[in-house]
């Protein structure tokens, strides 16, 4: 499409011609919106009517005779008719023949769409072949191309919006891999989480293992309590139900579940229990599991440095990991509460996110069509942003989203639409609206010409006039009003004229206008016999699909008809005939589903209206419900949501075993992260329970309100959640462990909505007294404790077995998992307080806790929270390795996904990069990063993502660029997060990168398009210094650094004790002091100079390998100031020789650029060596261009014969 001054045109429908117009067009790409915020006008522009008109006169001109009859008898008042064409069944109204009668700028703008998604892949596919980077237009202009394309369809009820989605099957179906998916959602089950979806990519895995039975009736089956045979609890593939897989195919689903388990790992039962057919493709994969990168990266020890080929090593890691990457009441009964606020929502939409990633890898372009949008739950909204946002995916997407104009749940689709848009460009998809409106007359007319076999338009217009006036232009309503015209004999066909009459006279009296197909399709269903107006209802109680057997049920069960009686007997014949009749349509063997909810509407105003319809339901649910009993638990679970709504549309009376219904339809809800279908469950469920609830039903009552606080807290609702919590907390008969998921629910809202973290550790404290753990004696003596307590627990971990563990065992008493809990989360608000000698109280009691009580899940994070301390506080590197080894084995052990983020992030940020090289701990933060999104572990998966996305690469010299290339993917990804602080930081470290490139107007002030000094808030004082030292060194600015690291080099060594910047802050002040110690002779910048020194030198001496060439250098600058100059040379030259055989350009350019400055001075020892310093600002010049220092070079350059360190 373009845009033209009178509107759009669309480009013939050939993908040549599509392409070709494209590429010339590549500097202007196209535009979905061409207002600001409306909708695409819904008529392409009256200049095309006009052809479109000219061309049938000159056709209705060919046929002058035919025209005259047909005004003779209009003038005489009997019916025009049409001579029909040669063709089967002329007697017949041709509903075939329709198609996309009327909607035909709306298909073109739909398949340019398609086209476009299709041209950016194709293109950027050429180009990569090519070796290009990126893609050029036909001019050379540079093009940005987006792999993902989001389509929201509009309309009102019947207006074809579906049918106009479907259209683009051909399209897909004429690529070699494409595939189309497509899911609808029911509004009787509305409540139901993600059913249009799961029944959408259930599609695939049934495509993959040749399954027989249709997605379609494995839904209904879920819904219906018919499920399919299981294998633990998953669903299995009868052998009549398995089809023959080609080769080829079998060989993608074998791939497919390999990069599913390498990618989700543990977290793959998460979509296993919810999606047909995933758990077939699982076990008829290869046997034998893939060997992540990651875990080989962390398996692997280095024996050495890296060597000079570490540049082009480290780079095709990260490249290999960035493809990787491309998420009864007792205690016992919560292990979830392990995981952190709402982590069960984000590990499910990590696995979707990754699921849809891999199948597109196998099939693209993939479209997925999500119907009746409107009736859908707001998990699936939520996902569906999750999915389109997704900019590591580069493979084709198109997600298609109808909805209709006129309905809707609390207009959730409508924000959501808001919401997509807004962002899109961030994150790299087209948005594209179309608004499908009713018929013209013409369009009406066109359709009569169809459905009659009239060639000729002008016949009908007079009752495409009729039909329009009555139906105001609704398509479906159209074909029912046209369906009635026909079976009320108003328009008949005629043998003997072999063409089709009719009374426009009779037409008008008999018909009136109406609005409501749903009138139209009862009139039909209540001239149909007795049996079928009986079974109607039943049907369409179950929604938007049923099965012969459970209707067989309903009816036999609620009408008292014997099972025997000739309605059960024929009631396939009965289904025959509604098939034929157009009002369902059969999808397997005794599965049927309604071509239109406004047909199943119809069906049910035939129940009988002395009834409410809810009433009706509710009996339906009634036998349902007592049906559920005589199941097993697996065929009972897969149709609580169907039952839990049926029972709720009634005026149910106060019935515990309704409320228990209610209970583990929540609880279902809640396990798939659909917390606002839990909510209404529970308040649902607790109003069915009596008034003394608390005495007569305790437990069920305890369960709800516990669960009620859970999913309420974890979709923003506050005092809904703090109403429960109070509930709970002031009942008499609920023991501490009882009251312990609300004191969770409680510390969340604390913690992760009020950001009140002294209330929480306040909070924490108190609870814990009531379990019996008294944590601190006095807030006076909490200094003295913490080191008594933390030199306790060292004695304690020095005297372990080597075993220790896989030898303890693990902790089953309930009070001590809750303390253990407890603590877990005392320690994340401590930390966010900086209440250090409270945080070392936690720390020691979870040790202890594991060595006298038995192994927790959070056992391994408190051993890699204890080294990190005894780091911190003791500087004892071998120790708090120590303790961070048995950490990670008991993590390995557990294997649980939150902690494991946790735990990683502690050991390879705080403790590991004193002992190891920053190349080792780059794979194990890759994998805290996943495990971290895979469990809904954000925060420390964050942290991860930043350290090994940006803060190792920095240290080890990867060049700028490369850095600054990862950056938008990873603002991206935290904004999604809705990580606000480490998006604060990354902007920072951006700003400082953008500086040192040259690609800012700014050198040593931190300021500029990426960050603003006015707008930073206290906690990023230590990150603003490190950075504008960072600035100040690399720019030659000694006299500034030194001054910025006398002012904070103190308070950043306390404050960020143990992070491994502290060893770059600490060798960057010593060389500035040493540089203004030299030129000035200054107490003051020698004795900071020295200091500096002395720590590098302690760091080296114990071990750290990553300040081995800062302790040579920082040795030179002190022979340099003490005049040994033939020794500060050959020290100079030693250190240079480190830092290029670790491949650390930035260092290399750095350490030449000090031995230059040093080999300048004005004495006699350096006379005749100008040579030799040239020499070195060459090697430096060389050094900063290769890193990506542009400015710093030019600068350079500019000053050749100038000393820096003047």
């Amino acid at each position: 499409q373009s845009k033209t001054s009178k509107g759009y045109t669309i480009y013939p429908q050939q993908t040549s011609t599509i392409l070709e117009h494209e590429l010339k067009r590549a500097a202007a790409p196209l535009t979905s919106n061409p207002t600001s915020l409306g909708f695409f006008s819904p008529r392409p522009p009256q200049t095309s009517f006009r052809r479109l008109s000219d061309d049938r006169s000159a056709e209705l001109k060919s046929n002058s005779s035919l025209l005259e009859e047909d005004s003779k008898m209009e003038s005489s008042g009997q019916a025009p008719s049409g001579q029909a064409p040669s063709g089967p069944a002329p007697d017949k109204l041709r509903f075939d023949t329709i198609g996309m009668v009327g909607r035909e700028w709306e298909r073109g703008l739909l398949d340019s769409c398609f086209e476009r998604l299709m041209l950016s892949y194709i293109v950027t596919s050429s180009s990569a072949s090519q070796g290009s980077k990126r893609s050029t237009g036909t001019y050379g202009l540079r093009v940005k191309y987006n792999y993902k394309e989001l389509v929201w369809i509009k309309g009102y009820v019947g207006a074809g919006v579906s049918t106009l989605a479907k259209t683009l099957e051909k399209a897909v179906a004429g690529t070699p891999r494409g595939l189309l998916i497509e899911g609808r959602f029911d509004k009787k089950s509305s409540d139901e989480p993600y059913s249009g979806l799961l029944l959408a990519i259930g599609q695939i895995f049934q495509k993959l293992v040749g399954g027989k039975m249709s997605m379609r009736r494995i839904m209904q089956r879920r819904r219906s309590g018919v499920a399919p045979a299981t294998v633990g609890g998953l669903p299995e593939l009868a052998p009549e139900e398995a089809g023959r897989v080609p080769p080829a195919m079998q060989k993608v689903a074998s791939d497919i579940a390999d990069a599913l388990r390498a990618e989700l790992g543990g977290e793959l039962e998460l979509l296993t229990n919810m999606i047909p057919y995933l758990n077939n493709i699982l076990r008829r994969g290869r046997q034998a599991s893939v060997r992540t990168l990651e875990q080989s990266i962390r398996n692997a020890e280095p024996s050495t440095r890296i060597t000079e080929q570490r540049s082009r090593d480290f780079d095709k890691s990260f490249r290999t990991m960035d493809s990787a990457m491309s998420n009864s009441s007792s205690f016992e009964n919560h292990s979830h509460l392990d995981d952190g606020f709402r982590a069960g929502e984000k590990r499910l939409k990590y696995a979707f996110r990754i699921l849809i990633r891999v199948l597109s890898t196998y099939f693209h372009p993939l479209v997925v069509v999500q119907d009746d949008l409107q009736w859908a739950d707001a998990a699936t909204l939520d996902v569906l942003d999750y999915l389109v946002s997704d900019v590591k995916n580069s493979n084709p997407l198109m997600i298609v989203g109808c909805y209709r104009s006129d309905e809707g749940k609390d207009k959730r689709i409508l924000r959501t639409i808001a919401n997509l848009s807004s962002k899109s460009s961030k994150f790299q998809f087209h948005v594209t609206n179309i608004d499908v409106a009713n018929f013209s007359i013409r369009d009406v007319n066109h359709v009569l010409t169809k459905m009659l076999q009239i060639d000729n338009e002008h016949i009908t217009q007079t009752l495409a006039e009729v039909v329009h006036k009555r139906t105001l232009g609704n398509p479906q309503f159209t074909v029912e009003f046209i369906k009635m015209l026909k079976e009320d004999r108003l328009i008949e066909y005629n043998d003997r004229l072999s063409r089709w009459v009719w009374d426009l006279r009779m037409i008008e009296k008999l018909t009136v206008t109406t609005d409501n197909v749903t009138e139209l399709l009862s009139r039909r269903m209540k001239k149909l016999s007795p049996d079928l107006q009986l079974l109607l209802p039943y049907a369409a109680c179950w929604g938007s699909c049923f099965h012969q057997s459970s209707l067989q049920l309903i009816v036999s069960e609620h009408a008292g008809i014997n099972i025997e009686s000739d309605v059960i007997q024929s009631m396939g014949k009965l289904l025959s005939f509604l098939v034929e009749n157009n009002f369902i349509e059969k999808i397997d063997d005794g599965t049927y589903v309604w071509v239109h909810d406004q047909v199943q509407e119809a069906a049910m105003s035939l129940i009988d209206a002395s009834k409410p319809k809810s009433a009706f339901q509710f009996e339906i649910g009634c036998i349902l419900h007592d049906s559920l009993v005589k199941m097993d638990k697996t065929s009972a679970e897969v149709s609580i949501f169907n039952v839990a709504d049926l029972i709720n549309q009634g005026k149910v009376k106060r019935r515990p075993d309704f409320a228990e219904l209610n209970f583990r339809a929540a609880e279902k809800a809640r396990d798939i992260s659909a917390f606002h279908s839990a909510a209404r469950y529970v308040s649902k469920g607790l109003k069915l329970l009596p008034t003394d609830m608390w005495t007569s039903h305790f437990r069920l009552t305890l369960k709800l309100y516990t669960l009620g606080a859970e999913v309420e807290i974890a979709i923003g609702h506050v005092k809904k959640m703090e109403q429960y919590y109070l509930a709970v907390v002031s009942e008499d008969q609920c023991s501490k462990l009882d009251k312990l998921p609300l004191y969770i629910s409680q510390f969340h809202k604390l913690s992760s909505i009020d950001f009140r973290f002294m209330e929480c550790i306040d909070f924490v404290s108190a609870v814990l007294k009531e379990f019996g753990c008294e944590l601190i004696w006095s807030r006076f003596t909490v200094k003295r404790q913490a080191k008594y307590e933390l030199n306790k627990t060292r004695r304690m971990v020095k005297k372990l077995p080597e075993d220790f563990h896989e030898s303890k065992p693990l902790m089953t008493k309930p009070k001590h998992k809750a303390i253990m809990l407890l603590l877990s989360k005392l320690l994340y608000a401590c930390y966010a307080e900086d209440m250090h000698e409270i945080e070392i109280l936690c720390a020691a009691r979870l040790v202890q806790m594991t060595i006298t009580k038995g192994v927790h899940d959070v056992s391994g994070f408190g051993f890699a929270v204890l080294g990190m301390l005894v780091n911190k506080r003791l500087k004892d590197w071998e120790e708090a390795s120590a303790f961070a080894q048995i950490g990670m084995l008991l993590q390995e052990r557990l294997q649980h996904g939150y902690s494991t983020a946790s735990t990683l992030y502690t050991a390879h940020n705080f403790i590991f990069p004193w002992t190891q090289p920053f190349e080792s701990s780059i794979g194990p933060l890759h994998e805290g990063f996943v495990s971290g999104m895979r469990s809904g572990n954000v925060l420390f998966g964050t942290w991860c993502l930043l350290s090994q996305y940006i803060t190792f690469p920095y240290f080890l010299g990867m060049p700028l660029k490369k850095i600054m290339a990862r950056l938008p993917d990873c603002t991206n990804r935290l904004r999604e997060m809705k990580q606000v602080e480490p998006v604060a930081m990354v902007n920072m470290q951006w700003q400082m990168l953008l500086n040192l490139s040259g690609d800012s107007a700014e050198s040593t002030v931190l300021e500029g398009d990426k960050f603003d000094p006015s707008m930073m808030n206290p906690f990023q004082c230590p990150e603003s210094y490190f950075a504008r030292l960072q600035l100040c060194i690399y720019y030659g600015d000694y006299k500034q650094a030194a001054s910025l690291s006398i002012q904070w080099g103190k308070m950043y060594q306390k404050t960020e004790a143990g992070h491994p910047s502290c060893q770059t802050e600490a060798f960057h002040r010593g060389v500035a002091n040493y540089a203004m110690a030299r030129l000035t002779r200054r107490k003051k910048f020698e004795e900071e100079a020295m200091k500096a020194r002395k720590l590098i030198t302690k760091w080296s001496d114990t071990g750290c390998p990553n300040v081995v060439h800062f302790h040579a250098l920082l040795n030179a600058e002190q022979a340099a100031f003490d005049l040994k100059d033939g020794e500060a040379e050959v020290l100079y030259k030693e250190a240079i020789m480190m830092a290029e055989h670790a491949g650390l350009i930035h260092d290399a350019a750095l350490f030449n650029e000090r031995y230059a400055d040093f080999l300048r001075q004005p004495v006699e020892y350096f006379a005749d060596r100008e040579q030799d310093a040239q020499n070195a600002l060459t090697e430096a010049m060389r050094y900063y261009g290769e890193w990506g220092a542009r400015r710093k070079v030019a600068m350079m350059n500019a000053s050749s014969e100038t000393s820096y360190s003047a």
